[in-house]
């Protein structure tokens, strides 16, 4: 079975208060010596039966609070190789290496095998925790001018193609158009070529059928004109009939 030891000010069934740790060096901040953090961690141990007699010789009845001194230890010795960054931007990685420590340490000292190991909160120093959220924000808002910036960029480039496809758009329609126009003009053109050419056919026809000359055929094209004005535009010279 597993037994669950606990660091931690958030449970009435905690074991003992979180770990007074200190971090690694801050590579923004060297000189510093690593930063104050409270570790709040929870770990599931087991014992072997085989193991039971030496932990009994060893410790008697108080393993446990040697098992947490042994915890203690490990945590604050492997809070160390962190710098203050890698409890939130790494933290399942610190997770998993402080429960190789511990399980190194419990196996080494007290025959017992750690199975898990949780570390449920991370306290920084106030003045800290206000400097990384500081830091956290203005990495934010330059993420949020970016965006921004990347948003405008997008925007000129639609601005941009718009205008070429509007461009497009009315060369194709003044293409049309154009097309459009010739299309017309030149159905016009034959349309007045097959009138006249149709005309003359008839002409011909009618000329040949009554058997006029030259000259009667172009009195009939005048007197066929004449007809074809309104009469009040109209003034005609006739000979007066004999009585």
């Amino acid at each position: 079975n597993l037994v669950n030891l606990e660091f931690s000010d958030q449970s009435e069934e905690a074991d003992e208060r979180p770990i007074a740790a200190r971090t690694g060096p801050d590579p923004d901040d060297k000189e510093s010596g690593g930063q104050p953090v409270r570790l709040s961690v929870a770990f599931q141990y087991s014992i072997a039966k085989k193991d039971v007699p030496k932990i009994y010789q060893t410790f008697g009845t108080l393993h446990e609070a040697s098992y947490l001194r042994f915890a203690k230890q490990a945590i604050t010795n492997e809070a160390q190789q962190f710098t203050p960054r890698a409890f939130w931007l790494q933290r399942a990685r610190v997770e998993q290496l402080l429960r190789y420590s511990v399980n190194e340490t419990l196996f080494r000292q007290g025959y017992a095998s750690v199975h898990d190991l949780q570390l449920m909160r991370v306290d920084f120093n106030s003045n800290y925790e206000d400097t990384i959220t500081n830091i956290q924000l203005q990495e934010q808002l330059k993420v949020t001018k970016t965006y921004e910036l990347n948003v405008t960029r997008v925007l000129k480039e639609v601005d941009i193609l718009e205008s070429e496809t509007m461009a497009t758009i009315a060369r194709i329609n003044a293409q049309a158009q154009r097309q459009k126009n010739i299309i017309i003009n030149s159905a016009n053109a034959q349309a007045i070529q097959l009138e006249q050419s149709t005309k003359a056919l008839w002409y011909a026809k009618l000329k040949e059928a009554l058997g006029w000359s030259n000259e009667d055929f172009l009195k009939y094209v005048k007197i066929k004109s004449l007809g074809a004005q309104q009469a009040d535009h109209m003034v005609v010279g006739v000979d007066a009939v004999a009585g």
